[in-house]
């Protein structure tokens, strides 16, 4: 069999998950492309600026685009204009999708059978649903705050500031992706008309990034507190919610099941705090968040957690089967994403799923 040789475009997670999944299946890299982090040394390869077709020692008999689907379309056109053949341009989710068609073939999930129709002519994304497209033409304005150095846009009438590393375009596709993220149609959204923040909470937002889920409903509760340990996003936060400063907390800590320097528990965050609400997206170290929220699930009052459940394979079950018994009553949101959890160690192979994104949690108190 004919070993295939192939370019990686883009060298940040997906770009080292494909790189990895590659050379695990025999394949031959011939370079890795990405526009930002060039000189860096990615599995024995120095990262190169994307480069004419013609100056390639060796042709590929792909390239390989590994990022966002957000980032589809430029980088398209980036290696249109390298004159690169069209038809040797894959998206990285290419070999996903022909291993999620298989693995599903025999379906009787009605859910998932939605999703291989939808697939038969669309790329396989994240989120595969067909309000997506609605967001194409979508135009994000970008602004820069020249005194803080920082882009923002205008979300509802309020600012939401980026990290000092994005560049103007990657903050205009990642606002985008926030916004089909936490469409209402979308499998990840985290309210509904029926599970909402109370007036005069206070709310615990573990994994706050840009601030967007905060931003929303931050005129109706009492207080924020945020729990975020990337320092650009801080830095972030701090300017978007810089009108707010009585009503929000920034925690730079990581959630997690143990206090340690740089990790704390839920339950000591409640010391000080009476939190009612909680939302949870913290890719995948939510099992461990859970194990130091037992005092908060214990307790005798109208509290709420809204999670992700989607970054580990039995978290969806797991999750709700430990909110039922402390007397929550649970329910998922509406779809399924599509997730590929690549092979790392401890890992025998790759899981290439389609799984809830978010289970909603309340428990209500007749007090």
């Amino acid at each position: 069999m004919k070993t295939e040789k192939v370019i990686i475009f883009g060298a940040g997670k997906i770009g080292k998950k494909m790189c990895k999944k590659i050379l695990d299946e025999g394949g031959k890299i011939l370079e890795i492309w990405d526009n930002g982090k060039r000189e860096d040394i990615l599995y024995g390869y120095v990262i190169k600026k994307p480069h004419l077709y013609e100056e390639l020692e060796e042709k590929p008999d792909r390239i390989i685009i590994s990022m966002a689907n957000q980032y589809k379309n430029e980088c398209i056109e980036q290696c249109l204009e390298l004159n690169i053949p069209l038809n040797i341009i894959e998206m990285y989710t290419y070999y996903d999708k022909e291993i999620i068609l298989q693995k599903y073939k025999d379906t009787e999930d009605s859910e998932v059978a939605k999703y291989l129709y939808y697939l038969k002519d669309n790329d396989l994304s994240m989120i595969n649903e067909p309000y997506t497209k609605e967001y194409d033409n979508v135009k994000i304005d970008i602004y820069r705050d020249e005194e803080a150095g920082l882009f923002y846009t205008w979300y509802k009438n309020k600012k939401i500031y980026f990290k000092r590393s994005f560049s103007k375009r990657r903050c205009e596709i990642y606002m985008k992706s926030i916004l089909i993220e936490q469409d209402c149609r979308s499998p990840h959204c985290y309210l509904d008309e029926k599970f909402f923040i109370n007036k005069k909470s206070i709310v615990l937002d573990c994994g706050a990034a840009e601030g967007v889920f905060g931003l929303d409903n931050i005129d109706e509760m009492e207080h924020l507190i945020m729990a975020e340990c990337d320092l650009e996003w801080i830095e972030a936060l701090n300017y978007t919610f810089k009108d707010y400063k009585d009503k929000i907390t920034v925690i730079e800590k990581k959630i997690g099941g143990v206090d340690t320097i740089d990790c704390i528990t839920i339950d000591d965050i409640l010391k000080d705090y009476a939190i009612d609400f909680i939302k949870m997206d913290i890719e995948g170290a939510e099992s461990f968040a859970i194990a130091g929220m037992n005092k908060f699930l214990e307790q005798d009052k109208n509290n709420k957690c809204v999670i992700c459940t989607y970054h580990k394979t039995e978290d969806a079950v797991n999750f709700e089967e430990i909110f039922k018994k402390n007397g929550y009553e649970c329910y998922f949101q509406k779809g399924m994403v599509y997730i590929c959890q690549i092979a790392e160690e401890g890992m025998i192979t790759c899981n290439f799923d389609f799984r809830k994104a978010v289970l909603r949690a309340s428990k209500t108190m007749n007090i």
